[in-house]
């Protein structure tokens, strides 16, 4: 995600955040659950052993996240963009194979239908540790060689270069 895209949902939730200014961050989250709870679904309540900075998943029943029809590939991209790579193996792996295609689709990934649903979320996966990889390359310092190389001349006790 990109910061620009942030600054945007930050300004959608602008508003609710002024509203609960006075609040603690808890008791605002309790109270949107609550006005938000379904009649009849309760909220779920963090498993026991699951620590709490890690986001819970669950999975729907059926083991699908609903009908195909209201399932939107590009909408998960973006929320997958925005997980830690280590959070992604647990997200994508509610997804049925036919999903993970289209999430690969959506990525240009070419995922065969014969992969196993693993080998797809692993593909996934491995498509945002080479961008990350790619980003953090970027930004690394530059060396210069010069000095790298009398550096190194001095440390093997040969003359400069």
């Amino acid at each position: 995600m990109k910061v620009k895209r942030l600054m945007e949902i930050l300004d959608l939730a602008r508003p609710v955040l002024q509203f609960y200014q006075e609040w603690t961050v808890e008791e605002m989250l309790k109270d949107l659950a609550r006005r938000c709870r379904v009649e009849g679904e309760e909220v779920r309540e963090r498993p026991v052993g699951v620590p709490a900075l890690q986001p819970v998943v669950t999975k729907p029943a059926g083991g699908s996240r609903g009908k195909d029809e209201d399932f939107d590939a590009a909408a998960e991209v973006e929320v997958i963009s925005g997980l830690e790579v280590e959070e992604m193996a647990s997200y994508l792996d509610r997804y049925t194979k036919k999903k993970l295609l289209a999430i690969g689709e959506v990525l240009n990934l070419k995922l065969p239908m014969k992969y196993r649903k693993d080998m797809m979320v692993t593909a996934i996966i491995n498509h945002y540790e080479k961008r990350e990889l790619a980003d953090r390359m970027a930004r690394r310092m530059p060396v210069d060689d010069k000095e790298f190389m009398e550096e190194m001349s001095r440390k093997l006790g040969r003359g400069t270069v």
